[in-house]
């Protein structure tokens, strides 16, 4: 009997542990209920370990989490023991988990990039059938520690959020965004504010620059930017009431003085453009 009361003492506290350690996705948080069955498995991202960090959830038929545990990382493999709950049928409005006869699906969450991969892929996740109610132990067909589920993945895909391919040099300045977003720029006219990467046209002057940006990892990718005194379509950068083209300097304390004064007038577009590393 006492080693009874150890055992849910013990169980008791790693789900606690786990809810608490529970930290990102902030959306992959499941509802604990008194039905629950774990999956034991090991865990791939395109053939190989999953990562230190990483999270696996289960979600039911409607897109509910019923599940999410942290991969854990042992002798050069990875694997969960993923608790997926049941709905509780005391609160018959509310979807807490996995109804009878319901089949799951399995995300994977990427620490290091921020990235949600699916198993077996994101075109077809596998729907898997079988979850039961098991007071919490290994479902049957859930039970082998060592059955691979695999994650498709073709290596990282860069944003960018560029600015305009053309500027004027009005002195406006420009946030440069990226995803996944744990790198830096580089480049002309570009400088690091308090919310991130930004991009000055006055103060990359007049001809093309390559704007560049790196992640942690080391995947690279670029913007092209163009400052210059005339636009595409035709569009001559001025002060308001001027048509002869103003010099950079001119432009620039114009745009910036605080006393009223003559403004620059042009028109801008802001693309985003993908980039995924060459093979």
């Amino acid at each position: 009997m006492k080693s009874v009361s150890v055992t849910c003492s013990f169980l008791f506290c790693w789900l606690v542990l786990s809810l608490v350690a529970l930290a990102q996705p902030a959306e992959w948080v499941p509802t604990p209920t008194n039905a629950a069955g774990t999956m034991l498995a090991t865990v791939t991202v395109g053939g190989e370990a999953a990562g230190a960090g990483d999270w696996v959830a289960a979600f039911d038929e409607d897109g509910t989490c019923a599940g999410a545990v942290e991969v854990v990382i042992n002798d050069g493999a990875s694997y969960i023991s993923l608790p997926i709950y049941g709905d509780d049928a005391t609160t018959p409005d509310e979807d807490e988990g996995m109804g009878s006869g319901e089949a799951f699906t399995l995300q994977l969450w990427r620490s290091a990039t921020g990235e949600i991969l699916f198993h077996p892929d994101p075109e077809e996740p596998a729907a898997l059938g079988g979850w039961s109610a098991t007071n919490g132990a290994p479902m049957p067909g859930y039970d082998d520690p060592y059955a691979v589920y695999d994650f498709a993945y073709d290596g990282p895909v860069l944003s960018l959020g560029c600015p305009p391919a053309e500027l004027c040099p009005d002195g406006s300045v420009y946030n440069l965004t990226a995803s996944p977003d744990n790198g830096g720029w580089e480049g002309p006219g570009v400088f690091a504010g308090f919310a991130g990467y930004l991009f000055d046209p006055a103060l990359a002057g007049y001809g093309t620059h390559t704007l560049t940006y790196t992640t942690a990892d080391g995947l690279t990718g670029s913007c092209s930017v163009t400052v210059t005194e005339t636009l595409t379509p035709p569009s001559t950068c001025h002060l308001d009431g001027a048509r002869a083209p103003i010099p950079l300097g001119s432009m620039a304390s114009a745009h910036r003085r605080a006393a009223p004064g003559p403004v620059m007038v042009c028109s801008i577009r802001r693309p985003v453009r993908s980039l995924t590393p060459a093979s």
